[in-house]
């Protein structure tokens, strides 16, 4: 599954636009997640994505959040 988010939601100041999809882990796990590429629409269902940490506070509240980007090898 995977939809196209160009509008963040309320309280959401990571990378914009970015993706949500399911991403399936090696041990079968799954998790909904951001996920992100440039273009977006190089995201398909079945693409190999990585981990990745984002800055999503500022500079008065630091927060890190995690998402998976698309794997370019």
């Amino acid at each position: 599954m995977f939809a196209n988010e160009r509008v963040p939601v309320p309280g959401y100041s990571g990378p914009v636009p970015y993706g949500l999809g399911v991403v399936e882990l090696p041990d079968g796990i799954r998790v909904n997640s951001v996920l992100i590429a440039d273009p977006l629409e190089s995201l398909s269902i079945g693409a190999r994505v990585r981990f990745r940490l984002l800055d999503v506070g500022t500079a008065q509240q630091p927060l890190l959040s995690f998402g998976y980007e698309l794997d370019p090898t």
